[in-house]
Formats: C-alpha cells, structure tokens, sequence
C-alpha cells in the first residue's frame, strides 16, 4: 500500500514514515500542507493519505472535502492529538476514513491502514 504522509511539523513526517515502513508500507510522499498534500495525490495516486488535521493553510477538513473532490474513492486517515479533537471530528464529517491519535503507536498505524484498505 502506497501512503502519502501530510503533516507540517518534519519531525512528524520522519516519524510516521519510519513506523510505515516498518510496517511495510511504501511512503508514496510526503507533504507539508494542504496545498501540497493535494498536488501531491493528484500526481503520486496513493492509496492512503496521512493527514494531519492542523495545516498552515487549511484544516483537515477542508483537506478531505478537496481530497474527496479529486477522487471520491480516496482513503483519507485524520491524524491529531487530543488537543485538537474538535478538528479531527470535523475530517471525519467531511469523510475521513479513518483517525489516527499523536504521538503515533506504530500497532495502531498499521491496524488504521489495514482497515484502509479497499478491498
């Protein structure tokens, strides 16, 4: 499985990478905001999205409504800590598939990306 990681923060992106490819799983690209997470998946055609709710220029929600109305079919995983639960639930309205809590569990990360998966 292909996953675009899209987080604004490097560390994170470096993190969640190596927990994936421990797992696993190509990292089809990286992204660090929303602008670029959707050019990215317009060119790369993943088969996952990473996607941190809280970008420099926009939320995840925005993020998966554009995301969704690129390809209807994208699998859209809303990335967040506790904190920001307002903003995950918001991604999840606008058709997140999934959420993923920070700091990242690498069990968990390839549990969400299984369950992705289209069958």
């Amino acid at each position: 499985m292909r996953v675009l990681v899209v987080d604004d923060a490097a560390v994170m992106r470096a993190v969640l990478a190596a927990i994936l490819r421990s797992k696993g799983f190509e990292v089809a690209g990286e992204a660090a905001s929303g602008a670029d997470a959707l050019a990215q998946y317009r060119a790369l055609r993943p088969d996952a999205v990473m996607l941190d709710v809280a970008l420099p220029d926009m939320d995840g929600a925005t993020a998966v409504r554009a995301l969704l109305a690129h390809d209807p079919g994208a699998r859209v995983i809303a990335c967040g800590f506790s904190s920001q639960r307002a903003l995950v639930d918001a991604a999840r309205s606008a058709g997140a598939f999934g959420y993923m809590a920070k700091p990242f569990a690498p069990l968990l990360v390839g549990a969400a990306l299984e369950r992705a998966r289209i069958p």
